[in-house]
């Protein structure tokens, strides 16, 4: 028997690899590609990579960005990029304040957890702590909130910030 492929999988899927691997850089991928698979295009991870820190089975989305960490080190500063989809969403930095709606950005109140770990620094773990702080407590009334989530500090707060509404 045949397995289906879902009709929304694109036929390439283009992602930026930097960090500790040994040929960062911008690949073009198959459609429903892993992170391992960009991980082997970018000539594998370099001996100081920390892989326990990735998930490396998730599946890619067209302009994701993997950071592949060296042992002890933060993740970097979002790199600011312009949004193709309004030249008002805020630029890294900038924020959204309490209240205030982001073009492009991922609900809080009605995200899945595939759609929260399209924001960058947040993997399956954080997503699912996401969603049952949702459940447990209601829905999010003030982005703020997730500092309330277990494993959210201020600064992934601020990172997180400009990617998220309350939607």
């Amino acid at each position: 028997m045949a397995t289906a492929t879902p009709a929304s999988t694109p036929a390439e899927t283009v992602v930026h690899v930097i960090g500790a691997v040994k040929d960062p850089g911008v690949y073009t991928l198959p459609g429903g590609s892993r992170v391992v698979d960009a991980l082997t295009e970018a000539g594998g991870s370099t001996e100081a990579a920390e892989l326990s820190r990735m998930n490396l089975a998730l599946i890619l989305s067209d302009g994701d960005q993997i950071w592949v960490p060296v042992h002890g080190e933060e993740p970097p500063d979002v790199v600011a990029v312009e949004s193709p989809i309004s030249s008002d969403a805020p630029s890294v930095g900038q924020g959204v304040a309490d209240g205030e709606e982001s073009l492009g950005a991922v609900g809080l109140n009605s995200a899945s957890s595939q759609q929260l770990e399209t924001i960058p620094g947040v993997g399956p773990v954080t997503a699912g702590r996401i969603l049952a702080f949702r459940e447990e407590r209601g829905p999010f009334t003030s982005v703020d909130q997730l500092l309330d989530v277990s494993g959210i500090g201020e600064k992934t707060l601020e990172s997180l910030r400009p990617y998220v509404s309350l939607d």
